[in-house]
């Protein structure tokens, strides 16, 4: 029998939430592996997928994201892939879009999932399924994504189009992560209300690694966030200028950095850039058992229900992914136009967010763009200064030559 204890009000929704205990009883709630797949249309671990999946099989939904459907040679693969017709364009400089259409179905198909975690191909699990179960239930609730200032330098790298927005939107994510579902219905409310400021970030290149980040510091989400790694990512022996370690050989080095990691980072559960060579037999000795007790006391929550923003954001991903598509190198246009407050009556907006607080961020990266745009204008004025200076000595000395 399930048992009210209190009924309170969310602070970002104004939603009204029943705290229910479900003892001995098993949840209904749902994590959903949400893969994005591309190349090959290969697992680089599938049946160490499916066998880490199974003792948990009654909380965990997969879901596959793909460039090309008739690449895709897995039964179990095809069994999970997403409609085509939810699927979008995407590159390695462009995977915004193709990222919330997985996370919009998803939402929409099964409305028990809770938690949303983003993998790829080479993406392996790194604990045990006992373990995942556990976090999942106990952080159910919370988003978990590592959130920091930018490690580029926004004036010289137009990564996210950061350069048009006020110091303290020059952010940056992981771009691999856990987002829950309150959080993710506030990226979609992102999208459906300002949407000239996503289009602007979407654009600069390699915005998955920006984007979440400017979204939480929008709502003013960022300091509740559970800033942590899922992913372990191994940066330091770099196979590329911009690709991490590739696990292959499961040597000496391999080992000592999954130990480290896994004791320092208390929220990571997956393991990046795995190659179908690395020996499962390593990989087994981290996840350990593959048993799990599925009784478990925990809380839910009742009638979170997103399917108007998300219907929002379908409409807005099947318009963007019939436009033409950009040149991942293509230089961007330097006349952007100015981001511009969404307008007119919006049923679907969240009533208890400050108004104030909105124009007032919205003023911050509209000033920010502005700033970037005189910035510019000086220096280019700087540049004719200069050269109309070289200009005027050239000729001070031809006329000096022909004097003499």
């Amino acid at each position: 029998m399930y048992k009210l204890v209190k009924t309170l009000k969310c602070n970002t929704y104004n939603t009204i939430y029943c705290i229910i205990t479900i003892p001995t009883y098993k949840s209904n709630m749902k994590a959903a592996l949400c893969f994005m797949i591309s190349y090959d249309h290969k697992v680089n671990k599938e049946e160490l997928w499916k066998k880490w999946i199974e003792p948990n099989n009654d909380i965990i939904n997969v879901y596959f994201h793909y460039k090309d459907y008739d690449k895709i040679q897995s039964p179990w693969i095809k069994e999970h892939a997403i409609p085509q017709q939810h699927t979008t364009k995407t590159s390695y400089y462009h995977v915004v879009q193709a990222i919330l259409s997985l996370l919009s179905y998803a939402t929409k198909v099964d409305k028990d999932n809770q938690w949303f975690c983003l993998l790829t191909e080479s993406c392996v699990p790194i604990i045990s399924p006992g373990k995942f179960r556990q976090l999942f239930f106990n952080n159910y609730e919370t988003s978990i994504v590592r959130c920091r200032k930018a490690w580029w330098n926004p004036r010289f790298h137009k990564r996210a189009n950061l350069r048009h927005f006020s110091q303290d939107f020059h952010l940056g994510n992981e771009p691999w992560f856990i987002l829950n579902k309150e959080d993710l219905k506030m990226c979609f409310h992102f999208i459906e209300t300002q949407r000239p400021t996503f289009d602007l970030i979407c654009k600069g290149g390699l915005a998955n690694e920006s984007i979440f980040a400017m979204i939480f510091h929008f709502y003013k989400k960022l300091p509740q966030m559970n800033s942590n790694i899922t992913h372990l990512t191994d940066w330091s022996r770099m196979d590329s200028a911009t690709s991490p370690h590739m696990f292959k050989d499961g040597d000496e080095k391999d080992v000592e950095f999954i130990t480290e990691q896994l004791d320092e980072q208390p929220f990571a559960m997956f393991l990046r850039k795995v190659s179908p060579k690395f020996p499962d037999e390593i990989l087994m000795k981290f996840i350990g058992t593959l048993e799990v007790v599925k009784d478990n006391i925990v809380i839910r929550d009742v009638d979170v229900d997103v399917d108007d923003d998300v219907d929002v954001v379908d409409e807005y991903l099947n318009q963007t992914d019939n436009d033409d598509d950009e040149d991942e190198d293509e230089e961007e246009d330097e006349d952007e136009d100015d981001v511009e407050e969404s307008s007119g009556d919006n049923d679907h907006c969240l009533e208890n967010i400050d108004n104030n607080y909105i124009k007032n961020e919205m003023d911050k990266l509209t000033w920010g763009m502005e700033l970037s745009f005189i910035i510019h204008l000086f220096k280019f004025l700087g540049v004719m200064i200069l050269v109309m200076s070289i200009f005027l000595q050239n000729q001070v000395v031809l006329v000096s030559d022909k004097i003499e």
